[in-house]
């Protein structure tokens, strides 16, 4: 059996430095450029050598001044795309953004690897879709990415560039967009990438029409989803990659039930109306939006509709305002079940663009075309130093949990990350439609999953009852349908 391995590193301290551009506590032999000084206290840096190292990344040479973990990954003259998850610039229960975006200390030693692989040649491209009313360049700043590129390019003499993927962004106020703004997006432009009978939507025409995705007009949901045409429109600088780095951020998500490496590639799109997040209606109505049948809901969901296509700024206010009054009924008239907008575990639409994105990712080439083999190499090291549990994505709570997981696959390291959280992956459709159904690079089953660990405890993940792990709280739509059972 061809086993894949995944490295599963415990910093046993969940905390990162503080002063960016977070040099390297040390003088590593393989170092691709002299810091302009060493941070001795920063334990991320050695952390993610350690969890290179522990993947058996070029092994031989480790400890040289030759050695190259990346690689495998990374060639001369590559174009290489770095996809952090950056979010939005603020938390939205005014917590730090520690356990909400990917902290530039994990990505500051994740670029230095990439510049020891590209050798001086090829391009190096930083780039997300964060939220539509994100402030992007204060993403990066918060984060320390931008002191983290400043010092990156000019100790290696090679340039970083940055890209915000969104054709578009908004302005919100007292919770509802008021206008949309042009964006100056991706400068390769856009591709409409067209899955077709490949997407997991195939079969499922009777539900192209309820597809949504939560403050945004459907009708671009109903163009780019309808039966005979499933596309997603893809930034030319990620079809343009040769290699895709993947730095998640580990979470909980109240749609999808965590948020690691496959969720994250929800953020390599140009505008969010091409994603479908969930169905309008009920269960019984064909949606996932919800249970139970509920007019209330119906209308709700029927006025967010009518508001996110509304030009008018007063006629918007009172939707937002009757939408808000329908919600809120629910304190004196309770609803038939407690959920909304998808955020539960009968979210049958989620996991299907996630799989899809992952589609396009690794089978379109560089003019949106999809193919039969490979088109891109892909990698990724996911932050579950300070993670985020109970409402994440953009509310978690934040968890301690002190980890780096890293793995060329992106279902491998989820599958870990969910052990590792206390969850059953067989509860999770993210997740368990994925194993042994063609998703890319397959498994047929967790036991092919070489588990590479500096703790013992972590080496024999998948035999861990719930009490042994670390135990997050899934978010309230996920609650007892989710965790492993003692």
């Amino acid at each position: 059996m061809n086993r894949t391995p995944v490295a599963v590193m415990d910093l046993e301290e969940a905390s990162y430095p503080q002063s960016p551009p977070f040099n390297p506590p040390a003088a590593f032999p393989e170092a691709p450029y002299p810091p302009a000084r060493l941070d001795p206290g920063n334990r991320i840096y050695r952390g993610v050598r350690e969890t290179l190292r522990l993947l058996g990344l070029d092994a031989e040479r480790f400890g040289t001044p030759a050695w190259n973990p990346l690689g495998e990954h990374v060639r001369p003259g590559d174009h290489v795309v770095v996809k952090p998850n950056l979010v939005r610039h603020f938390h939205g229960d005014g917590l730090s953004t520690e356990s909400l975006m990917t902290h530039g200390s994990v990505i500051r030693a994740v670029l230095d690897y990439v510049l020891i692989a590209l050798g001086g040649r090829g391009k190096l491209t930083v780039g997300d879709s964060p939220l539509q009313y994100a402030d992007f360049a204060a993403c990066l700043r918060l984060t320390g990415v931008e002191a983290v590129i400043q010092e990156a390019s000019r100790g290696s003499g090679f340039p970083i560039g940055t890209v915000d993927f969104r054709k578009e962004r908004s302005e919100k106020r007292r919770g509802m967009i008021v206008t949309r703004i042009p964006n100056n997006g991706d400068p390769m432009g856009y591709k409409a990438v067209e899955l077709g009978p490949a997407s997991r939507f195939r079969g499922l025409d009777e539900r192209c029409p309820l597809l949504r995705v939560t403050q945004y007009d459907p009708v671009t949901m109903s163009r780019s989803h309808n039966p005979g045409r499933h596309a997603y429109l893809f930034p030319g600088t990620v079809l343009d990659a040769d290699v895709l780095i993947n730095i998640p951020k580990l979470k909980t998500h109240r749609k999808a039930g965590i948020t690691a490496a496959m969720k994250n590639l929800v953020g390599i799109n140009g505008s969010k109306d091409w994603l479908p997040h969930h169905s309008f209606g009920s269960v019984a109505e064909g949606g996932d939006e919800y249970l139970a049948r509920s007019i209330r809901k119906k209308l709700a969901s029927a006025l967010r509709d009518r508001l996110e296509a509304e030009a008018g700024r007063f006629t918007k206010r009172g939707l937002y305002l009757f939408n808000r009054v329908l919600h809120r009924s629910g304190r004196f008239i309770p609803f038939p079940d407690p959920y909304f907008e998808g955020s539960w575990y009968g979210n049958d639409t989620i996991w299907r663009t996630v799989h899809d994105l992952h589609k396009v990712l690794f089978f379109a080439d560089k003019e949106g075309m999809v193919k039969e083999t490979p088109q891109r190499r892909y990698f990724v090291l996911i932050d579950g130093v300070m993670a985020g549990e109970r409402e994440g994505p953009m509310h978690p709570h934040p968890k301690k949990a002190g980890l780096l997981v890293a793995s060329g696959s992106p279902l491998a390291a989820d599958l870990a990350c969910c052990r590792a959280m206390g969850f059953d992956e067989r509860k999770l459709p993210l997740l368990n439609y994925a194993v042994g159904n063609g998703f890319h690079p397959s498994l047929e089953t967790v036991a092919e999953i070489d588990l590479r660990s500096n703790l013992e405890k972590w080496r024999r993940l998948f035999s861990l009852r719930r009490g042994e792990t670390l135990a997050f709280e899934p978010s309230d739509g996920w609650a007892g349908h989710v965790e492993l059972q003692d």
